[in-house]
């Protein structure tokens, strides 16, 4: 085998590895919410430890049952439509555990709804919506 045979099998083997990797982390699409998975701590502000670098979350919350209920809305086919100036910017799932969240650029004050027809009376001013102080019992977007 030559040294010209051998760099072109390692040139070969680098470019399929690098394919792979980019297949899903090169495409610049959104980390977002999925109906059909779940994540973690739901109820929690998400924005206490996704505040920063790769995993940063800049919009992040839990819908419930209820605005006073501890029931999660997860499983339901549910999804938080964020609006501003009543223009839709991005429509985010539901998912399992009833949370949504997204690492898009916001540029807040933004409106947010659920598919099911409530909405927050108040803007949106920061991205961690279970935040202590904003979204407790009695207050919850459901």
């Amino acid at each position: 085998m030559t040294i010209k045979h051998i760099l072109l099998q390692f040139r070969f083997i680098v470019g399929i590895l690098i394919v792979t990797m980019c297949s899903s982390n090169c495409n610049n699409d959104p980390l977002e919410s999925s109906a059909n998975s779940s994540s973690h701590n739901a109820g929690e502000n998400c924005r206490s430890c996704h505040s920063s670098g790769s995993k940063l979350l800049t919009l992040a919350g839990t819908v419930y049952t209820t605005a006073s209920s501890g029931t999660k809305a997860g499983g339901q086919g549910l999804t938080v439509k964020i609006k501003k100036n009543s223009k839709t910017l991005f429509t985010l799932d539901v998912d399992k555990s009833g949370n949504f969240y997204t690492d898009r650029d916001v540029n807040f004050s933004v409106q947010a709804s659920v598919s099911n027809g409530n909405a927050m009376s108040a803007n949106i001013s920061k991205g961690g919506c279970n935040k202590s102080g904003c979204h407790t019992s009695g207050s919850r977007i459901y």
